[in-house]
């Protein structure tokens, strides 16, 4: 789900999203804005993907957030989320390794745009290049008792060819691999 900064008034943002396609439009019941995870104001179904947040001031940073809420439970806050403000960056955070066995892990984060695709690196080489909205990885394939260097970077318009621009709009992690069975 898309979601965009559409102005910045004197202490409220107009912000607007696109609806999820992979939700049936019938199955959504409302959509929920968040700001630093405090329930702020909500749209019904059938109203526009649109809103007013209000109490955001200009020389503070926030993480906005719209959760789309089904008869089944509401999506999280990395979902459709964006940094605004002075100190809003792109680069993912919350970066970490789970489910790690002989052979693979999970890596998952916390986007700073998830308008952004992110593109996964294993021991400095890109491996893959994720969707925008995508915020976990699998990786298989790996070696028992191996040290495993990971990063994700944020790429979209403002990611560059120059390695220490780049440097900041990545999380990085290292981990070690289980020792392998017999």
């Amino acid at each position: 789900m898309k979601l965009n900064l559409e102005r910045q008034l004197k202490n409220s943002i107009i912000i607007s999203w696109v609806h999820p396609d992979t939700i049936a439009r019938q199955r959504v019941e409302e959509f929920r804005v968040y700001v630093n995870g405090q329930f702020r104001c909500n749209t019904k179904r059938d109203a526009k993907t649109r809103a007013l947040v209000e109490n955001i001031r200009p020389g503070d940073t926030y993480r906005i957030s719209v959760r789309t809420v089904t008869t089944k439970g509401q999506s999280d806050d990395a979902s459709c989320s964006i940094m605004i403000g002075p100190e809003a960056s792109i680069t993912p955070t919350d970066f970490k390794a789970s489910n790690v066995t002989p052979s693979s892990a999970q890596v998952s984060w916390v986007p700073g745009n998830s308008n952004l695709a992110h593109a996964v690196f294993i021991n400095g080489k890109e491996q893959h290049l994720l969707k925008p909205g995508i915020r976990h990885y699998s990786i298989g394939g790996l070696a028992p008792l191996s040290v495993y260097r990971i990063k994700v970077l944020a790429k979209g318009r403002r990611t560059s060819h120059d390695e220490r621009i780049n440097s900041n709009l990545a999380a990085e992690i290292e981990f070690k691999t289980l020792p392998g069975g017999k």
